[in-house]
């Protein structure tokens, strides 16, 4: 079972993928802000990124995993204010 460390690391590096592979399969006006939203998150860690892997997935898909990653975050500790805007502004967009 990962520590809580691990599990936010983990969280993170899905949340970060999400967004920007929501970023690349966005039309340009809504990709720019989902980059927004990936260098907020990066924002919130000094601009330390963990490596991304390659997600193949549809729109929707994708910001259930970002759901999903950002609850993880927020259960390891993770900024819940933060975090929370830059879901509810993901699932606006």
């Amino acid at each position: 079972m990962p520590s809580e460390s691990q599990s936010y690391a983990t969280g993170y590096a899905t949340a970060r993928t999400c967004l920007a592979t929501l970023a690349r399969i966005s039309p340009e006006c809504t990709a720019i802000t989902f980059r927004e939203l990936l260098l907020t998150l990066d924002d919130l860690h000094d601009g330390a990124t963990p490596a991304t892997y390659p997600l193949i997935a549809g729109r929707a898909d994708l910001l259930l995993w970002l759901e999903s990653a950002v609850r993880r975050m927020i259960a390891a500790g993770g900024d819940a204010d933060a975090l929370e805007l830059i879901l509810r502004i993901s699932r606006a967009v």
